[in-house]
């Protein structure tokens, strides 16, 4: 785990390099006659930073919320991201676009960490440690450092997998139930999880099976009703469905060229790379249920994500990597990840100002 927390120390302080010089760059001072530009301050630069992510939704949903009581953001949004960024807003006075900051940062790390302890159980101990670091470098996961809601959701249903191939039914309940507040993801995952307690349950007597079942079931029920407002619009949501669209499409045309025009390229580079690593895994993997959990995600990937978006919720199926972990030697596996890397500079410097 030593190597993915050194790669994300190293990855994000990067990032947040060229974010910063990129910020410079666009400055008006930064014009210099000499060979070096014109730095403004660090304080500066920060709050250029900070301005520039605080325009992210969940950030602008929790600044009106600011002066609002626990009770109320409880009975007003039903996402435990947003309360704990409210929470820690108030408990510390940190502005709320540093708070989900924080928070972001803390939930993307545990996730790299389910996601190593999930994969130590699945594959050797070195793959596992090898697929989170792809994860870290891919070029949108600096995303999930900036407040994004999807490091809370990658987390939650990546603990919830792992909880359930450890037989902790209490624990799963817990996670889905929160991730049915933070993303209709939870609604994905339901089939998967019911599979996994089959796979291990079929053989135990009922009355071992039903305690479990009703800590998995109980959480995850009385969680879906709570949100049942927002889960009636689920039709809505699955029309804008990329796997939806991709089945419309080869279905009753105008079949696939849409997908490799304008934007939409990089999102369909994203989905070959994933289904790659996601069948990859599947043949390399010689227990069924390890194989059918990185082909799963995927397709759940796709099935709640929009196409526009595939490139930064894919990591939703950051399992899938560890197929490409298996099959890559050791030189193409750098030759990924300098890739990755340099992607993701790419993306930062697109963001933050005009490359």
């Amino acid at each position: 785990m030593w190597r993915v927390l050194l790669a994300f120390g190293f990855h994000r302080l990067l990032l947040f390099i060229i974010a910063l010089l990129t910020l410079n760059s666009n400055s008006p001072n930064s014009h210099s006659s000499g060979i070096l530009p014109n730095f403004e301050s660090f304080s500066t630069l920060r709050e250029q930073f900070l301005k520039r992510v605080s325009e992210g939704p969940e950030i602008e949903t929790l600044a009106t919320l600011s002066n609002t009581s626990m009770g109320g953001v409880l009975a007003m949004t039903h996402n435990p991201f947003l309360w704990l960024g409210h929470w820690l807003s108030h408990l510390t006075g940190l502005s709320p676009v540093v708070s989900l900051i924080l928070l972001s940062n803390l939930f993307f790390l545990l996730f790299l960490r389910e996601l190593n302890e999930l994969l130590t159980r699945m594959i050797t101990a070195d793959v596992a440690a090898t697929t989170p670091i792809l994860v870290v470098l891919w070029p949108t996961s600096y995303e999930m450092s900036l407040g994004s809601t999807l490091s809370l959701t990658c987390l939650l249903s990546t603990m919830a997998i792992r909880f359930a191939l450890d037989d902790k039914w209490y624990v799963v309940g817990i996670a889905v139930a929160l991730l049915f507040g933070v993303d209709p993801l939870a609604i994905g995952l339901i089939p998967l999880l019911i599979f996994i307690f089959w796979y291990f349950q079929r053989h135990f007597q009922w009355q071992q099976i039903v305690p479990k079942a009703a800590f998995f079931a109980i959480p995850s029920a009385l969680a879906f009703f709570w949100n049942r407002a927002t889960y009636a619009g689920l039709g809505s949501i699955l029309s804008n469905s990329a796997l939806l669209n991709l089945t419309a499409s080869v279905s009753h045309g105008p079949k696939l060229a849409w997908t490799v025009s304008g934007s939409f390229a990089g999102q369909t580079i994203t989905a070959i790379l994933f289904a790659g690593g996601a069948i990859a895994a599947a043949v390399s993997n010689t227990v069924v249920l390890h194989r059918a959990i990185p082909v799963y995600l995927f397709f759940a990937a796709l099935l709640f994500s929009p196409y526009g978006s595939i490139a930064s919720r894919i990591l939703i199926a950051g399992e899938a990597l560890e197929g490409i972990a298996l099959i890559s030697a050791r030189p193409v596996l750098r030759i990924l990840q300098i890739m990755f890397l340099v992607l993701g500079i790419l993306e930062v410097r697109s963001v933050f100002g005009v490359f």
